[in-house]
């Protein structure tokens, strides 16, 4: 629990406000991750 609350933290800081809006309602980083690999790639 405490690497994932790391590891969303780390994905939220490095992102804009606009990208942020796309992954907050996910609660693990790595849907966050996958979330942002399809809007991105």
């Amino acid at each position: 629990m405490k690497l994932d609350a790391q590891a969303q933290g780390v994905i939220v800081t490095s992102l804009g406000d606009e990208a942020i809006l796309h992954i907050l309602n996910y609660e693990t980083p790595g849907v966050m991750w996958l979330k942002l690999e399809s809007i991105y790639e």
